[in-house]
């Protein structure tokens, strides 16, 4: 696709070619200059940065769980793991979960940190 533009204000490196139906020449005669002018369309999409959509989940019963199983099933839940604090007591095996916050089957949002007390 070529336009017709006034040679004043055309580039004279940029011509159209004289293999189409133009005839640039008789232009030319006239004082004007033949520009090819073509620009690809191009469709535009408009993205919009979103923070991801933060889901709401309901915390496990950790409770006499060892504490392998208890990071497992925390991680599983869509949660991390914090604190993990351990605390002696003669009537509880050794590793396993005595106490936990947030408590059992409270809802939180994903990504929330539950922090695990360990028999020691």
């Amino acid at each position: 696709q070529a336009q017709v533009v006034p040679y004043s204000s055309a580039t004279p490196s940029i011509f159209a070619d004289t293999t189409s139906r133009w005839y640039p020449e008789w232009y030319y005669s006239q004082g004007w200059m033949v520009q090819d002018t073509y620009q690809p369309r191009v469709a535009y999409v408009q993205t919009q940065t979103q923070t991801p959509a933060t889901y709401a989940v309901p915390v496990p019963n950790l409770m006499r769980l060892r504490q392998a199983d208890a990071i497992l099933a925390i991680r599983k839940a869509g949660l991390s793991v914090g604190n993990i604090i351990r605390v002696k007591h003669p009537q509880w095996k050794t590793g396993l979960i005595m106490q936990q916050s947030p408590r059992a089957r409270a809802i939180v949002p994903a990504g929330t940190r539950v922090h695990l007390w360990v028999t020691n």
